[in-house]
């Protein structure tokens, strides 16, 4: 019987598992903290895994661009023609002409936090055709078409700003203008002769360092720069132009003496900006920037030498007055001496305005009118005023 049981549990042995349990117990444990053994919520555990996908880069690099880079790009071509038989002519006057503009605009703005970089540049040009009487040789008088630039200017500038608080920002500016081609004083002689002015010849260059102001409304986005310390200077800086110059032997180009390329001038600047949508789908807009330079800085170093030149020409104007009559012995002895050419700067204005009306999704008409004051060159306001319709295409990278 011993024998039946003993064999019984070697096979029940031989046929079953055997495992074993080992537990290792930190021998610091009190002996009085109990083992929880429960089970486990599968539920709880979280797992994550890394990796690395270059398309996710990809879009997440696009994405930040887009969301700190805004890029717009504006055309416009305008052109008109008025076309007249000869009886129509003959009885109401007038003659035929064409006249075709175009203009270009791009904005980039940069901005990271509270730092932003707006780059704008801007380019008009226009052309327009009209028939002029010439006399030939023979002394006979015909009509002959002529075209002839009456449109022309570019502006390229970078503003910096930095935001300190309640819409206040450090701001920066440097701008450049100038135009594309020649200009011709004569509608008919179109050679070096006539030629006045061209591309960077001359250019003018503005530098300014300030504070900008924009307005938190809006329905009421105005934006003020003050820079107190502001640059303006012209260049001149196109060697054909300077070879007519020197074949016409004057002394200076552009209020710059010949063989120099530019004149600088220090005081303030004041900048008005203004830009606003009307009406339903923004059908509407009017811009307006009105900008005021004086160069004080510059009016006090050269404070002696302004005042010496003045003299001069005071004393100048005297002894021409008092000139003796044909025939008369002159006493006025010798003529006042000359002082070098130093003028006082006055302050000049420019302000621009602009009226867009979208008539339909690419037709545009625009009105335009731009004064500008420099004593320096004239003691009266120049005004120039455009009504164009034409067409127009706009595209920004946010759309």
């Amino acid at each position: 019987m011993k024998k039946f049981f003993a064999i019984l549990f070697a096979l029940t042995f031989a046929t079953s598992g055997a495992w074993a349990q080992f537990s290792v117990e930190d021998k610091n444990k009190s002996l009085q903290e109990k083992v929880k053994i429960g089970s486990v919520d599968m539920k709880s555990i979280t797992t994550s895994t890394s990796y690395q996908s270059d398309a996710r880069d990809r879009l997440e690099r696009k994405r930040i661009r887009k969301q700190r880079n805004y890029l717009e790009l504006v055309t416009q071509l305008n052109a008109d023609m008025w076309m007249y038989n000869e009886a129509w002519l003959n009885r109401r006057g007038g003659d035929n002409s064409v006249n075709i503009s175009g203009r270009v605009f791009a904005k980039h703005i940069y901005q990271q936090d509270k730092f932003s970089v707006t780059t704008q540049f801007e380019g008009n040009y226009g052309y327009n055709y009209i028939r002029l009487e010439k006399t030939n040789d023979e002394g006979k008088v015909t009509k002959e078409g002529n075209w002839f630039k009456n449109i022309d200017n570019l502006w390229l500038q970078s503003q910096p700003v930095r935001s300190i608080k309640n819409n206040w920002s450090y701001s920066g500016l440097v701008k450049i203008r100038s135009q594309f081609s020649k200009t011709y004083s004569s509608r008919v002689d179109q050679s070096d002769a006539t030629v006045s002015t061209s591309f960077m010849a001359p250019g003018y260059v503005d530098l300014s360092l300030g504070f900008q102001f924009k307005s938190p409304k809006p329905k009421f986005p105005i934006q003020i720069t003050l820079n107190p310390l502001s640059s303006s200077g012209t260049v001149v800086w196109n060697d054909e132009i300077e070879a007519i110059y020197r074949k016409r032997n004057a002394t200076n180009w552009f209020g710059i003496e010949m063989g120099k390329h530019a004149t600088f001038s220090g005081g303030s600047n004041l900048n008005i900006a203004f830009s606003r949508n009307f009406g339903k789908n923004n059908w509407l807009n009017y811009w307006t920037n009105c900008a005021v330079y004086y160069g004080w800085i510059t009016n006090v170093v050269n404070h002696n030498k302004i005042h010496d030149y003045y003299a001069y020409l005071r004393e100048k104007r005297a002894w021409d007055a008092a000139a003796p009559a044909e025939g008369q012995a002159d006493t006025r002895g010798p003529a006042p001496q000359a002082k070098p050419y130093c003028v006082e700067l006055h302050p000049t204005v420019e302000w621009k305005n602009t009226v867009t009306i979208r008539t339909a999704k690419y037709l545009t008409t625009t009105l335009q009118v731009n004064m500008y004051y420099n004593k320096a060159a004239s003691d009266k306001v120049e005004i120039q005023s455009q009504l164009k319709l034409g067409f127009s295409y706009s595209i920004n990278n946010r759309k």
